[in-house]
């Protein structure tokens, strides 16, 4: 065996004693690095960090005061942090496009016989009024809405003022331009008797912005998780095609897209597996909850990035901090099975009444000849596959690379083994972890031979037999007398 040395020179005639440290070999383990996780929603005026520009986001507060109260990726912000306050998040703002903002209305008639309280849900947070005995409509109008504009409620996703000339009505509209303004839900309860309320739904935001220059900015950088807080199809696709060239062979940054809906079955399933059908994106149902769409996701995407192992099934997971829907909404379970037929994560009430996570899928649902297939029903099959990508690019790199010693830089007989078993190596410290099984059935798989076609290339062919998670168990009892 020739000892190698990188930085003292056979040609040295000096005397002296001359020392040198390789750390080329000190790696042996696997590398692991926490998962990065990326919001992309939209800001508004009051916020201090301008758009395209990804922040480090360490807690909601800051979120709030950086892309203004109230603000799409704000409360995106406040959600995510909910559902995992650990999250390593970065959020980069996106101004509203030449748009139309949503609006809507609450309209008061009568006057009140007795004492009560009006309740107003916007999303996910009341507002509580009290009304007096013999208060007119009018006055409940302009009570909610100094309610609501008052420096204690500046989270609210919409602004208030009472409509002129119907003093009667107090009138919303969504703070965001674009359609998700429409997704807001407006709800109200009024103990009081002789006053009620008719609700004019949030309607007509028009124009989301576009995403192009956004996902151009962040190019160059790897995200595991990508949450988008704008649910519609042409936005989810440019974040899908996105995904989809940063996991290619040539940039090898693979990441996950993740997004919400409160909506019905029928538009989640269409979104899903119709629109993006991909197994880099996944989307979450929680069908007529009043949190907002983008709550949802940025909580699913929480729960994500609180799991380290790619491998572990998310069945079962909590999400804290949404709002639990009506009985008469929850998913029933055909309901759940056409959503996991179809691409879509459904929700469901448990014990408490918390938030579950019945099965994490992908939005990957036919192949290219529109055939189902089941390959990337999972979202833990390619989180697994990218993570043993990632791990065995580490391992050769570090005994192959640039930095190593001469001899593993050069294309000799005796590196295509080091190769093949530096290989195996890793494939057995992830069979280990469980994210792989059955290395030693597959080991002889691995074909490592040097390019016929392209001088200095070597090519390596890698089973990759991950480790499918645990989802249904059957039993059949057979009765004996």
């Amino acid at each position: 065996m020739t000892i190698e040395f990188t930085n003292v020179p056979d040609s040295i005639r000096k005397p002296g004693t001359y020392t040198e440290e390789d750390t080329s070999n000190a790696l042996r383990g696997l590398v692991s690095v926490p998962t990065s996780v990326l919001f992309i929603g939209q800001r508004i005026s009051s916020g201090t960090v301008a758009a395209l520009v990804p922040t480090r986001v360490y807690d909601s507060e800051t979120g709030k005061g950086y892309f203004g109260h109230g603000s799409m990726l704000a409360k995106m912000i406040s959600a995510g942090f909910q559902a995992n306050p650990n999250m390593e998040l970065t959020a980069m703002a996106v101004d509203d496009a030449a748009g139309v903002l949503a609006a809507g209305a609450i309209k008061f008639t009568g006057t009140a016989t007795a004492a009560g309280v009006l309740t107003v849900y916007i999303g996910n947070m009341a507002i509580e009024v009290p009304i007096a005995n013999s208060q007119t409509a009018i006055t409940t109008a302009t009570a909610l809405v100094a309610a609501m504009t008052t420096t204690l409620m500046p989270d609210l996703p919409v602004t208030a003022a009472v409509n002129n000339p119907d003093t009667t009505q107090a009138d919303l509209t969504a703070k965001n331009k674009g359609t998700m303004g429409n997704d807001i839900p407006i709800a109200v309860t009024i103990t009081a008797p002789g006053i009620t309320a008719a609700i004019t739904p949030m309607a007509s935001g028009a124009t989301d912005p576009d995403l192009t220059t956004a996902l151009t900015t962040v190019y160059g950088t790897q995200y595991h998780l990508i949450c988008c807080g704008i649910n519609a199809a042409a936005v989810l696709q440019k974040v899908r095609d996105h995904l989809t060239t940063l996991a290619g062979p040539l940039e090898q940054r693979p990441g996950l897209g993740v997004y919400g809906h409160r909506g019905s079955l029928a538009d989640a399933t269409t979104l899903a597996g119709t629109s993006l059908n991909s197994g880099r994106m996944t989307g979450a149902l929680l069908r007529a909850t009043r949190s907002l769409s983008y709550e949802i996701g940025a909580a699913y995407t929480g729960v994500i990035a609180a799991e380290d192992d790619p491998a572990a099934p998310l069945n079962g997971r909590i999400l804290a901090g949404l709002a639990v829907p009506a009985l008469s909404s929850h998913l029933s379970r055909s309901e759940q099975e056409t959503a996991l037929l179809n691409g879509v994560v459904p929700l469901e009430i448990t014990t408490g009444d918390r938030i579950r996570i019945v099965r994490a899928v992908s939005t990957y649902v036919k192949n290219g000849a529109g055939t189902p297939d089941e390959t990337l029903l999972d979202i833990t099959t390619l989180r697994t596959l990218d993570d043993f990508r990632y791990k065995w690019r580490a391992r050769v790199e570090v005994v192959f690379g640039p930095d190593a010693p001469a001899s593993n830089r050069k294309l000799l007989t005796k590196n295509l083994e080091k190769i093949r078993a530096e290989t195996i190596g890793v494939m057995v410290a992830l069979e280990r972890l469980e994210r792989l099984r059955n290395v030693s059935t597959y080991k002889d798989d691995v074909l490592v031979e040097e390019s016929i076609t392209s001088v200095g290339r070597v090519n390596v062919s890698i089973p990759a037999p991950v480790v499918p998670g645990l989802h249904v168990l059957a039993a059949k009892f057979n009765l004996v007398l």
